[in-house]
């Protein structure tokens, strides 16, 4: 099934067993990483869509006039059974007109509403790069500069820290501070 293409780009593609789908696990790009990327080496090495090249591998060159569609309408599917070259205006037709009920990842999303399961993949990405990035230490001092240790520690039922000389800061001013009367405004 896959002889005809070079090992780097079989490394790149997972075969989705239920709808059929080849889908690029490899670099992106275009608008919001929405297609599989690569590189041509029949052309010098230039850039080139996954599916582009994957499609060039099986059929030849997608014909003058014409781009490729995804009738699956999963943009990561390089399966050449799931591509037609049409013109762009069919394209951009069959795009407008087919429901967004699956996202450029082949998961299934509620209408309306973007797809969960990216949303929290990247969260939880982000969250795991930032956290490499600036690992946990333990807080020593509050942000006042106050220690952190002993009696001047206040832990709420929350489990969070706080800085009993803070706290006792806070009340004091409070406390002393003249309660000023609210006036109602008058409309004209």
């Amino acid at each position: 099934m896959y002889d005809i293409l070079p090992e780097r780009i079989i490394n790149k593609i997972i075969p989705e067993p239920n709808t059929g789908c080849w889908l690029w696990i490899g670099a992106e790009a275009g608008s919001n990483g929405a297609y599989g990327l690569t590189r041509d080496e029949d052309n010098n090495q230039r850039k080139i869509y996954a599916h582009v090249y994957v499609w060039k591998k099986f059929n030849g060159p997608v014909p003058d006039g014409c781009e490729l569609d995804h009738k699956c309408r999963v943009r990561f599917c390089v399966n050449p059974n799931h591509l037609e070259p049409v013109t762009h205006k069919v394209n951009v037709h069959r795009g407008l007109a087919a429901p967004k009920s699956i996202c450029i990842y082949g998961h299934v999303k509620e209408p309306g509403n973007g797809c969960k399961i990216c949303n929290t993949n990247r969260a939880q990405q982000y969250r795991l790069a930032f956290r490499k990035a600036n690992p946990l230490k333990p807080r020593t001092h509050c942000k006042n500069g106050h220690l952190l240790e002993g009696y001047n520690i206040m832990i709420l039922k929350s489990g969070e820290k706080r800085c009993r000389s803070c706290h006792n800061e806070t009340t004091n001013r409070n406390r002393t501070k003249p309660k000023t009367i609210k006036r109602e405004r008058v409309r004209l």
